[in-house]
């Protein structure tokens, strides 16, 4: 009987170590799990630092500057992108937008635009004096009278500030073309003594506008989000020799059937020694910026 009495308190012991151990697996699990949600966690920006989302919306563009002071939105990816940015913004708790930038009424830019205006809060809108007959403008422009939204018409030269970061419209600069790209809004932000360049889908009638009215001098930029998601008829050597970008962004989707980006604009990108970050190959990518520095995060 004492032996079958020990047997059982070992059998007992052990059972009582399994369940221990079993337990101390289940904490240090849910501590790493937690950490990692912490790490994942976008960190409050203040006023000296602003974060740039280039945001993986397919064939698209979607750009965002978060600051301390508020959001601003470049573009809003395409139709079929919608549910993924909307996903994108909440899980980044950027949820309200100074200003919505809608560089031109194609749908690849303004796809989720009428989601944003609809589930997020937008102060101003931004946009061109042009129009599109599609479905997807209908939706904008329905969206922005719904909820009664401030829309502003793009002008060249005029400048629009959130906290420390300032954006100066360069383009349009005409009311008269007979390509709709070149009515993109394209605009120089500055925070600190860091320049960016985003130029929507903007071609090189567009971009010899901006050489010659604003003067080859004042277009040197650090980051640059390329025109037309590196399509071979913007980027053109004149414009990327004035901005002379060290790092530039592409947007499009992977595998596209436009063969974007065009070889020829990366070629000119390789020449300038600048690094080139793409969506089709990263994904979402994001940047941090304190004034004096652009880091890939």
């Amino acid at each position: 009987m004492a032996r079958k009495s020990k047997k059982r308190k070992v059998a007992k012991a052990k059972k009582f170590i399994a369940s221990v151990l079993a337990l101390l697996v289940i904490i240090i699990a849910g501590i790493m799990y937690l950490n990692d949600e912490q790490d994942r966690k976008p960190v409050d920006l203040n006023g000296d630092t602003i974060r740039i989302h280039i945001i993986d919306v397919g064939q698209g563009d979607c750009t965002v500057f978060e600051t301390a002071n508020g959001n601003i939105l470049f573009d809003a990816g395409t139709n079929e992108s919608e549910e993924e940015l909307k996903a994108y913004l909440k899980n980044n708790n950027l949820k309200n937008f100074k200003y919505a930038i809608f560089t031109h009424p194609h749908a690849d830019h303004i796809g989720g635009a009428d989601m944003i205006i609809n589930e997020f809060d937008v102060e101003n809108v931004i946009m061109p004096d042009v129009e599109a007959n599609t479905k997807t403008f209908e939706y904008l422009l329905n969206a922005i009278e719904n909820k009664s939204v401030n829309t502003i018409v793009a002008e060249s030269g005029k400048n629009y500030t959130v906290g420390n970061l300032n954006i100066k419209i360069l383009a349009p600069n005409s009311t008269k073309y007979t390509e709709d790209n070149n009515y993109s809004i394209v605009a120089k932000a500055q925070f600190g003594n860091n320049t960016f360049m985003l130029t929507g889908d903007a071609e090189e009638q567009s971009e010899e506008e901006i050489i010659e009215k604003y003067g080859v001098t004042n277009l040197k930029c650090d980051f640059l989000k390329v025109g037309h998601h590196g399509a071979a008829n913007a980027s053109s050597e004149a414009f990327l020799n004035a901005v002379r970008p060290t790092i530039a962004t592409i947007s499009c989707g992977k595998g596209n059937d436009y063969g974007h980006p065009h070889s020829e604009t990366l070629s000119k990108l390789t020449a300038l020694n600048t690094t080139v970050y793409r969506t089709d190959e990263l994904g979402s990518i994001i940047f941090e910026c304190d004034g004096n520095n652009i880091v890939k995060k």
